[in-house]
């Protein structure tokens, strides 16, 4: 077993920083309620957070092959034609499938099953208004769901309090990530696991259990971390927050021991690559599921291409193909009953530049793809027609050199958050800030794609 560093290890496990420590009586009372009161009760609806770091490029993730700007002039070495697109005019496919005019990079080509049984969209043009060119800033708010750059909560966590028993479950909510995503970070620490194989102290499995210990309760005497922290607090500062950081480290330990990633048989055919790093954490996201996680984040690094990027072939292809295997294997581990549950949602800081650059790539940018599959999902390509779509959209934005966005990534997690979760306006009010301002502000960018 691989050796940790044990305060690395605490604050990866835990997502442990400052704001995880600063309850306070002037924090907002949604926040305050979990040190207070449970939340409503634990419901069985499943999200699944993948976050493209780095900046996919839209334009070849669903190519609008109807602009006749779109060609071999504007991006020589990183084209893709018709021929090699995956097409979308199939007269077998459902109407509000079929599209004449955009197609599909052929690195997704593991997910057409799902695109074809209609639960899988693709949402082009989306964004925010004053678009960050910085990774940090521009993945900052998009999980966060506002452009603050000061604000220091996800939005996944404010969804997770609003819908998840954390209180009675301290690990609903799971990060897949080297350290606790951003989406996932609040006063009330959350779990990240990185890794299930390697999961722990570092120490033998007989002293690790031992370590981990028994709960108090059911007339048993309580041992170790779970027993240190299944008895109420003691008093003190900070008391609350110290005592649930120790309830989410011991709950996802014990986790962690229950779940053996060398043992596991995915179900329905569903096939991980043992070489890609990514699939394997789709498979964690299966077994995590399957034992009662309700909200998964998972990262997947590699889109900043500013050089070598790829048409057909080559790096960006190899990324999509990468992410669409592991979508399409959790889909089927899943099963039927459980991924009717489930709503998958794939998100990028940003687009690319439209003309391909000196390094046969492609530069920071604006607005890009959103991808939301699962079998609530009304699939489709949506923002990529020829209603959506004039010809020499592909330099629209103010400044000539990028796609214009037409829809705001915070409306497409509104319609989820609503539809899938059932939250009301109260709720979405709290999970995403500031959002009917946002709409009286620009409509259009916030009008239901109907998605859900």
């Amino acid at each position: 077993m691989m050796k940790l560093d044990r305060r690395k290890f605490l604050k990866s496990a835990t997502g442990i920083t400052a704001l995880a420590l600063g309850m306070n009586p002037s924090a907002p009372a949604f926040l305050r309620r979990l040190a207070m009161a449970a939340p409503p009760a634990m419901e069985d609806s499943i999200l699944v957070y993948v976050f493209q770091r780095g900046g996919n490029d839209g334009l070849n993730t669903v190519i609008p092959l109807g602009d006749p700007q779109y060609s071999a002039a504007m991006r020589p070495n990183i084209y893709i034609s018709p021929n090699d697109a995956i097409t979308l005019t199939d007269a077998a496919l459902a109407p509000n499938l079929q599209n004449n005019f955009a197609g599909l990079h052929p690195g997704l080509s593991p997910l057409t099953v799902l695109y074809n049984a209609g639960q899988l969209a693709f949402i082009h043009r989306v964004g925010y208004k004053g678009q960050s060119q910085s990774h940090f800033d521009s993945q900052q708010f998009y999980e966060n769901g506002t452009n603050d750059p000061r604000f220091e909560e996800g939005i996944l966590y404010r969804l997770a309090v609003e819908k998840l028993d954390l209180a009675n479950n301290p690990v609903a909510a799971v990060s897949i990530s080297s350290n606790l995503m951003v989406a996932f970070k609040g006063s009330v620490p959350t779990a990240n696991i990185p890794n299930l194989s390697d999961f722990g102290f570092g120490y033998s499995l007989p002293k690790e259990r031992k370590l981990l210990g028994r709960p108090y309760g059911d007339g048993t005497t309580g041992r170790g971390i779970q027993g240190a922290y299944t008895l109420p607090p003691l008093s003190g500062p900070y008391r609350e927050n110290i005592y649930r950081t120790g309830q989410v480290l011991a709950e996802a330990l014990s986790l962690a021991k229950r779940l053996n990633p060398a043992t596991y048989v995915p179900e329905n055919g569903a096939v991980y690559s043992a070489n890609s790093s990514l699939q394997q954490k789709f498979k964690q996201a299966a077994m995590e599921i399957k034992d009662g996680v309700r909200m998964v984040g998972i990262n997947q690094g590699g889109y900043d291409t500013h050089t070598g990027q790829g048409g057909a072939t080559g790096a960006q292809r190899n990324l999509l193909y990468d992410l669409s295997q592991g979508i399409r294997a959790l889909s089927l581990d899943l099963g039927t009953d459980r991924w009717n549950k489930t709503v998958l949602v794939v998100v990028s800081e940003f687009g690319r530049t439209t003309n391909q650059n000196g390094s046969f790539g492609t530069d920071h940018g604006d607005s890009t793809v959103m991808i939301v599959t699962g079998g609530k999902v009304k699939g489709g390509v949506y923002n990529c027609d020829a209603t959506k779509w004039a010809p020499g959209d592909v330099y629209s934005s103010s400044s000539g050199r990028y796609v214009k966005r037409l829809t705001d990534h915070r409306s497409i997690m509104k319609e989820i958050i609503e539809k899938h979760y059932g939250v009301d306006a109260a709720g979405v009010a709290r999970i995403i800030p500031n959002y009917s301002t946002l709409v009286t502000a620009a409509p259009s960018e916030f009008t239901p794609l109907g998605i859900m």
